[in-house]
């Protein structure tokens, strides 16, 4: 989902006097929403950090972890946490039972 510059202007500027915690709310999810466009559906396959000022899809993802948020299996794989071939092992010993 792409939110323009000006709706997000027009959604601060309507901001009451007292809402600097709104504000926050805000940033934070302008910040959260762009890392995760960063994320490529793929990036399961690549794991591995690289070194860069830039916070990976490994380090977006250990972030919600760690603010209580529940990995799907294929974001385990991203933060390393799980192998694929586990995940997938996992998988198909699930599909079997169904």
């Amino acid at each position: 989902m792409y939110v323009s510059a000006q709706a997000v202007a027009k959604l601060a500027a309507d901001l009451p006097a007292n809402g600097d915690g709104r504000a926050q709310v805000i940033t934070l999810a302008l910040v959260l929403g762009a890392l995760e466009s960063r994320t490529l559906k793929d990036a399961w396959r690549n794991a591995t950090p690289s070194w860069s000022h830039h916070a990976s899809s490994a380090d977006y993802l250990r972030w919600l972890a760690a603010n209580d948020y529940p990995l799907a299996a294929v974001e385990e794989v991203i933060t390393e946490a799980k192998d694929a071939e586990s995940v997938d092992a996992q998988y198909l010993s699930d599909a079997v039972k169904e």
